[in-house]
């Protein structure tokens, strides 16, 4: 069983050093307890102006740093020099190959992994019935998903659902689902925790293009995982009358995106990436 040694949660600092912490922090350990690791936390050194998208761990022997922030942007210097390797959440293989030392991680995706492969072997998608597009509207994405909202509750009226509800509840609605709409958050190319989740359950989505890259050097093809609409929305509702006619089509595309899912994101298939990854650096 490998050790690994997680800084434990400082709530002095949750709004600055460990604001992400109960999110994606909580990912990340959540993915090395599934994969078996033993968990011993230590106290991190922090200051308010500690960086809240980068932390440290150990793991074994191997120094590793995860970069959980949303944007292309990512440790540089230092940083990388004091660290093993570096997994960083919405990686891009255009813009991070340049560092030897960086590799892909996945967006946040599930904390209860129990609770998903219960569901995964229940939930059925059959590319038949209502418009979904459930994203709660906030920060700098605010705009785009209520115009989208709007936009389908004025095509599709009683068949459009935009309503908020519980967690399972919102997986639920894939088995009555002909399409989920995914509206991304900060970034118009990023895959969104709800996207990634319907498609770990076999969903058929559209969105934008989304640039990121998995681990495994697996890559988000459009309209193979997939669908791709416009980053202005002016295609999207021919994107969902073709899912209309094209159930099948649709099936498979949730069915590759769930395979995609199962053989590069789950908890053992991320840690053996990671160790994977850091033998490659030292070999």
């Amino acid at each position: 069983m490998r050790l690994v040694s997680f800084p434990r949660y400082a709530p002095e600092f949750a709004d600055t050093a460990h604001r992400y912490y109960a999110s994606h922090f909580a990912s990340v350990l959540g993915v090395l307890r599934e994969a078996g690791c033993r968990i011993a936390f230590f106290e991190p050194t922090l200051s308010h102006q500690s960086s809240r998208t980068h932390f440290h761990l150990e793991c074994g022997r191997a120094s590793l740093l995860f970069d959980i922030s949303d944007y292309h942007d990512t440790s540089v210097g230092a940083e990388i020099a004091q660290s093993d390797a570096v997994f960083k959440f919405h990686y891009s293989r255009a813009l991070h190959s340049c560092y030897p030392k960086i590799f892909a991680f996945s967006p946040v995706s599930f904390h209860n992994w129990s609770e998903y492969r219960g569901l995964v072997r229940e939930i059925e998608y059959r590319a038949k019935g209502l418009v979904l597009c459930n994203q709660t509207p906030h920060t700098q994405n605010a705009a785009r998903r209520r115009y989208v909202r709007s936009l389908l509750r004025e095509t599709y009226g009683p068949q459009f659902d935009g309503t908020l509800t519980t967690q399972i509840e919102f997986w639920r609605k894939i088995e009555h689902a002909l399409i989920s709409v995914c509206v991304p958050g900060a970034r118009l190319d990023i895959l969104d925790r709800g996207q990634l989740q319907y498609m770990a359950f076999g969903a058929c989505t559209v969105s934008p293009r989304l640039s990121i890259d998995l681990p495994n050097s697996e890559p988000l093809i459009p309209d193979f995982h997939y669908l791709e609409c416009r980053s202005d929305w002016q295609d999207l509702v021919e994107k969902i009358e073709w899912a209309r006619t094209h159930a099948q089509q649709c099936v498979e595309i949730g069915l590759n995106a769930k395979a995609l899912f199962a053989r590069a994101l789950t908890p053992e298939a991320l840690f053996q990436w990671v160790t994977d990854s850091v033998v490659g650096l030292k070999s």
